[in-house]
């Protein structure tokens, strides 16, 4: 296919995107540039995975049933839909509340913002450098959106779901650089964008629709996506009910859920993620 032809195609992609004509004039660069005509770029398929999975066997084996660690025998973390042994078919994520497991953790590990910002700031306090860094576990990373609007009854300053996007982009992206040493190969597998939960509780506390925080949480995945591609973001799908959704002007988006889970509805967003947050919340421009 030449050129001109796939940058019809970026130009009718963007169209549909609705965004501002401004922003809309730098993307067809950024994506040649990328190579790709969509974005984010669109999933494997099941038989280029398959055959990735294959040549993977082909080459290693399916290697040891169970790993020998100081904590006892665990269960090897396995990537692949196709290994014959269903535990092994998705990779589970233990939460912790110390990032300091990084250093030596036999299993993948699941590590919130709030934890890694505690830690950041302590140490930068102190003149330290950062202390937790990975040697080749796995990990990823959570916004912590339900404890900020749920828990959190110290103020929007102690968590960092409440950072503008840029900043929330930002803080993960020198978090990934100094847990994984700056290397392609250990930054997070993922990270959760700033979604808005639609437990019953969280609407009644943010006076919002169901409708509303699935928008808010989608323009959230698109700003940081685009803003912050070097960072592999989670594209989160929130719901309650499945007929709690008006799903007539929406969009698809990955297939993928929160722990939140629930019905999946999605709609594109237009310009940079609104911070709506309640009146009593609302943060100056110029908060971090």
């Amino acid at each position: 296919m030449s050129v001109e032809d796939l940058d019809t195609i970026r130009r009718r992609t963007i169209a549909s995107y609705g965004v501002d004509p401004q922003r809309a004039q730098r993307l067809p660069e950024f994506m040649r540039r990328d190579g790709v005509t969509k974005w984010p770029p669109p999933p494997p398929s099941v038989a280029q995975r398959r055959a990735g999975w294959d040549a993977h066997v082909a080459r290693y084996g399916l290697g040891p049933d169970r790993w020998h660690s100081q904590w006892g025998p665990v269960t090897p973390y396995t990537r692949s839909e196709f290994h014959p042994d269903p535990a092994r078919r998705m990779t589970f994520y233990l939460g912790v509340g110390h990032p300091h497991h990084l250093r030596d953790s036999p299993v993948p590990l699941f590590i919130t913002a709030t934890t890694l910002a505690r830690y950041a700031s302590r140490y930068e306090q102190q003149g330290d450098d950062w202390p937790v860094q990975t040697f080749g576990t796995p990990w990823a990373g959570d916004s912590g959106a339900y404890a900020a609007l749920m828990l959190n009854t110290r103020g929007r300053r102690e968590h960092p779901w409440y950072l503008w996007p840029d900043a929330y982009g930002a803080m993960w992206v020198r978090f990934a650089e100094a847990v994984g040493h700056a290397s392609r190969e250990l930054m997070p597998d993922f990270v959760g964008v700033q979604d808005w939960p639609c437990e019953p509780d969280v609407r009644r506390r943010t006076g919002k629709t169901t409708r509303e925080h699935q928008e808010l949480t989608l323009e959230s995945y698109l700003y940081l996506a685009e803003q912050f591609p070097m960072i592999d973001w989670l594209p989160t799908l929130q719901g309650w009910w499945p007929w709690g959704s008006n799903t007539s002007r929406c969009t698809p988006a990955p297939a993928s859920t929160s722990p939140a889970g629930g019905s999946a509805s999605a709609a594109s967003a237009d310009a940079a993620p609104r911070r709506a947050w309640p009146a009593s919340w609302a943060p100056s421009p110029n908060s971090a």
